[in-house]
């Protein structure tokens, strides 16, 4: 529903990745879309650094990607959903300090069993 208006409010969706190099393809990829008359993008993919020691350390690169993508869905009139987190892109590490978790391992449950992984993402909240 629109806030102002109470009127529904109806999507037609896709997903998307954030690997957007090409930025020129981003906007073609917008106005493509746009006038196919798809108002919702879902950018999926991760935009931390997988290098790094700590998963809150973010990959300024891919963020300005998602940043230019969806400046780029927004002039063509489409809203964006981020979706960043996927267990199956995480490779837990010892440095990461999450307990419970071997080497490798992909955290299916962290997001929702783990507190501290709540708030290192800056969500701060214990129940989805």
């Amino acid at each position: 529903m629109f806030e102002k208006t109470g009127e529904p409010a109806r999507f037609w969706g896709v997903n998307a990745s954030c690997e957007f190099e090409d930025r020129s393809a981003v906007r073609f990829l917008a106005a493509a879309l746009a006038k196919l008359g798809v108002n919702l993008v879902r950018v999926h993919g991760q935009i931390w650094d997988s290098q790094a020691a700590d998963l809150k350390t973010v990959d300024r690169g891919r963020l300005d990607q998602v940043h230019y993508a969806v400046k780029a869905m927004a002039d063509e009139g489409i809203y964006t959903k981020i979706s960043f987190y996927c267990p199956l892109w995480v490779s837990m590490k010892d440095s990461y300090g999450f307990a419970g978790y071997q080497w490798g391992e992909r955290p299916y449950a962290l997001l929702f069993s783990i507190d501290a992984f709540k708030t290192s993402i800056g969500t701060g909240r214990t129940s989805y």
